[in-house]
């Protein structure tokens, strides 16, 4: 897996940013209509000309799922083995859903063998798409969003990664963030007497980025609180069926009004 940040601080500063913002918008959506926005945003290239920019060819570039075991007290710390366990069965459940899905005709790869160069050069995309990432969820979503970031989403990472379409002949990437905090005994048992005490709660968002122009023609998150665990196969599935519940949704975008 390729490292996306450096300082595990700054990686788990920016979890709990996105956390933070995907629930205040999963709560201010709960009362929607059809007429506002879906929870996933398009770019308007791909809104306006989907023949054009519809991915079809989509290089893994990273898939990332950090697992943290919370304590009575709200203590959280990283278990790796978990981490590594959710990151797999994340990747296998992201194969398994378009597997299902007939209609998507998306063609998935893996990541070749690259040179050195090569990976610092997905690196420093990869860590510049979490950057952006933070950016859509202030600007594009609710309650703060820019209606102009919704119906003219735009946000790219730049035209960098050619030279991996390229070489992998890929017209798009994919990036799965994760993030999960596993309740101790102690703390599900505390829950469970007491609403003031939270479960835990899983978190995915998944971005699809075109390699040549560095755009970012689809995004979007699922927040679950509770009941969820990103280590079970199950679970892994359904968040990812919600996660992609709508894809591509080209239609749907061109007709959002709104309020």
């Amino acid at each position: 897996m390729i490292c996306i940040l450096c300082h595990k601080g700054e990686a788990s500063m920016i979890f709990r940013r996105l956390h933070l913002i995907a629930l205040v918008f999963a709560l201010a959506m709960s009362g929607c209509t059809n007429h506002e926005p879906p929870s996933f945003r398009l770019n308007h290239k791909l809104v306006e000309s989907p023949q054009t920019y519809l991915p079809h060819k989509i290089l893994i570039l990273d898939v990332d799922v950090v697992i943290k075991e919370m304590t009575y007290g709200g203590v959280s710390e990283e278990v790796p083995e978990w981490s590594r366990q959710g990151t797999d069965i994340t990747h296998q459940a992201l194969l398994k859903h378009f597997q299902n899905d007939k209609a998507s005709k998306i063609q998935f790869m893996e990541l070749p063998k690259l040179k050195d160069a090569d990976i610092d050069l997905i690196n420093q995309h990869l860590a510049l798409y979490r950057r952006v990432a933070i950016t859509i969820h202030d600007y594009a979503y609710s309650p703060l969003e820019w209606p102009q970031k919704i119906t003219q989403f735009d946000y790219t990472i730049g035209p960098g990664l050619k030279s991996i379409a390229d070489k992998t002949g890929a017209d798009s990437a994919i990036i799965v963030i994760g993030s999960d905090r596993a309740s101790t005994t102690g703390r599900k048992i505390a829950a469970f007497f007491s609403d003031s005490v939270s479960y835990g709660y899983s978190f995915l968002s998944a971005g699809i980025v075109n390699l040549r122009s560095g755009d970012i023609l689809w995004y979007n998150s699922d927040y679950q609180y509770k009941g969820y665990d990103l280590r079970d196969a199950d679970d892994n599935l359904k968040m990812m069926g919600q996660l992609f519940d709508e894809y591509p949704g080209v239609e749907r975008y061109k007709n959002i009004r709104l309020q």
